[in-house]
């Protein structure tokens, strides 16, 4: 049952009241004084059919109505003409009109109230989904109304559940990944709250099999460091303004889910104040760098203040980063390839940074490098090999030679016979769990830094040392107990 306060005394004024719309904005709209809006509302002037706003007025209830989404004027509606079908946009606009022509004198008191009721009582519709299945069915559609979008949108997430409803559905998992990339490719935002009552192993797949999300530059994910055993699991996925879908799981049965789709604006904005509310717990989980070579600067600077103590290294990379070639390889590389005097400095200033950094403490601490055994044997027998890393921070392609590309293998192979805690493991791709085409670099304690191999926009820092310390126990180390 509708309810509208008393002192509605025209049609026009019940829609008003009904909607939330004030006299103000439905004059903005049609682009006259508030005072005309005010006399039609009080009958001062008719509000007539054949007036020059009166199609406008019923236009925009409409739009007001839509964008709400809890179907308030089609339930307003079938109280006034139960034997009207209201089935389509035209049903809705032909029985608007018709409530907005009657021009009832100011006595006019409709539907009678139920004085008991509250005014702000108010009527919406949601859809609920059940079970795991549900659960796909509602998010796949979730996504599917962002990609709908042609303008940026911003979407929030937070999960405390039990993720197998992603992950035991392997045709899912995939298509989860492929429209997640998707919507970020197209530059619409994510936000995501990770909390650690999910395991941290758990946690830390999830960051590695989303690393191409990241290197889009449009996922900001944040953590809550405290372990929050809550009884009740629950997930939130908002569309910011235009929809969520809030989903929650039984602490002693993980399949019992429930899942609820809301458009309308009152619940909208309850959720949102959740998400937000949420995140001021918060910390940033990673930050993200652009892969240009201000980007490049700014990360390795941070790099350093960030793993200035000896300690153990793990890199993971397809062929060797740039910083282990000796200088005059690289020099001549640069000068082969036409790199512009300003960009030869900057590289060999980076250069000369990084390569310190990298080898300090390989005297007394372990520097494991995994190469990916495939690449490397193709390379060979290339006669150009592309360099994404020098390609990057010098702003242009960079091609190495086969020459200086075997001279760089020769370079490595004398830091092998220098330091005996400078090791190497050549691994296939599918006995180290990240993404095809991604990079990572992790210094033991101080920070976990992935980057793409292939031509992308961003790339990505953890300094969280919970985190660092599980990129080392979960993958690193394991991978290289396999790989020896």
């Amino acid at each position: 049952m509708i309810h509208i306060r008393h002192n509605s005394h025209t049609p026009l004024a019940y829609i008003m009241d009904l909607l939330k719309v004030p006299g103000q904005q439905l004059a903005n709209y049609l682009c006259v004084d508030r005072t005309l809006v005010s006399k039609w509302k009080n009958n001062a002037r008719p509000f007539l059919a054949n007036s020059t706003y009166f199609d406008k007025v019923v236009e925009y209830f409409l739009i007001v109505n839509s964008k709400m989404g809890s179907n308030l004027l089609e339930q307003f509606l079938k109280q006034i003409y139960p034997g009207e079908v209201l089935n389509s946009y035209i049903d809705l606009k032909r029985c608007l009109t018709k409530w907005l022509s009657n021009n009832k004198p100011a006595n006019f008191t409709g539907i009678n109230p139920d004085t008991n009721r509250n005014d702000g009582l108010y009527s919406a519709n949601f859809t609920v989904f059940t079970g795991d299945t549900g659960r796909r069915e509602a998010v796949i559609n979730f996504l599917d109304t962002v990609l709908t979008h042609s303008d940026n949108q911003d979407i929030l997430l937070i999960s405390k559940e039990n993720m197998s409803w992603v992950f035991d559905d392997k045709g899912f998992t995939k298509i989860w990944q492929q429209k997640l990339f998707e919507i970020l490719s197209r530059n619409h935002k994510i936000h995501i709250i990770h909390y650690l009552n999910r395991d941290v192993k758990t946690l830390v797949s999830s960051i590695q099999t989303w690393l191409p999300l990241y290197f889009t530059g449009n996922l900001t994910s944040y953590f809550n460091p405290s372990y929050i055993d809550d009884l009740e699991k629950y997930s939130l996925f908002i569309i910011k303004n235009n929809q969520t879908i809030f989903g929650m799981e039984a602490k002693n049965n993980k399949k019992d889910r429930y899942t609820a789709l809301f458009k309308d604006s009152v619940t909208q904005s309850q959720m949102e104040w959740l998400f937000y509310s949420n995140l001021k717990k918060c910390k940033l989980l990673n930050e993200i760098y652009k892969l240009n070579q201000e980007g490049i600067s700014s990360l390795m600077e941070r790099l350093i203040s960030l793993g200035d103590m000896k300690e153990q290294v793990y890199l993971y990379t397809k062929l060797p980063m740039f910083v282990t070639m000796d200088i005059d390889t690289l020099t001549e590389v640069l000068d082969e390839n036409d790199i512009t005097a300003k960009s030869r400095e900057s590289c060999l200033y980076i250069y000369n940074k990084i390569n310190y950094f990298y080898q300090k403490g390989i005297n007394s601490f372990f520097c494991r490098n995994f190469y990916d055994l495939n690449s490397l044997k193709s390379s060979v027998d290339m006669e150009y090999i592309y360099y994404n890393d020098l390609s990057v921070l010098t702003g242009q392609e960079i091609k190495v030679s086969n020459k200086h590309f075997k001279s760089h293998i020769k370079s490595i192979i004398k830091l092998l016979e220098k330091y005996k805690l400078y090791e190497v493991a050549l691994i296939q791709q599918n006995q180290y769990p990240i993404p095809l085409g991604a990079g990572i670099w992790v210094k033991q304690h101080s920070f976990a830094y992935a980057y793409p191999q292939y031509m992308a926009t961003h790339h990505t820092l953890i300094s969280e040392v919970m985190l660092i310390d599980a990129f080392n126990i979960t993958s690193l180390m394991r991978v290289w107990c396999v790989a020896i």
